[in-house]
């Protein structure tokens, strides 16, 4: 799991998963993953949500990503259902993370495009 970078078209693009099938219950689930100020960015939230389950996104724009159970950053969205987020400005650490579990999986994909790198 994690996030590539590749160029495509162009473009600089980031792609990959927060969360594959995660069926963890703790604000600490998923690991900080750079996006390296490239976007914007779709976030897509999938998967059963059971019970009181919430999925929350978090951004932070330090240098180096905070520790992985470190959740104490700013609160980009929370779900408690599938859901679609676009990150219209840069951000350089994102992670997802769990609470209220109960049963099922969730799923957090993400696609980055800088829009006009002209990178050839």
């Amino acid at each position: 799991m994690g996030l590539t970078t590749s160029v495509r078209r162009g473009k600089w693009f980031i792609s990959g998963k927060l969360l594959d099938t995660a069926i963890a219950n703790t604000a600490t689930t998923g690991g900080w993953q750079p996006l390296e100020g490239v976007f914007p960015v779709t976030i897509t939230v999938s998967g059963t949500f059971a019970g009181g389950t919430t999925v929350t996104l978090y951004v932070e724009n330090g240098l180096t990503a905070p520790a992985d159970v470190d959740a104490n950053h700013g609160v980009l969205q929370s779900y408690t259902a599938p859901g679609v987020y676009i990150l219209q400005g840069p951000a350089e650490w994102i992670k997802a993370a769990i609470t209220g579990y109960v049963s099922g999986n969730v799923t957090v994909s993400i696609e980055a495009s800088e829009a006009a790198s002209g990178v050839r």
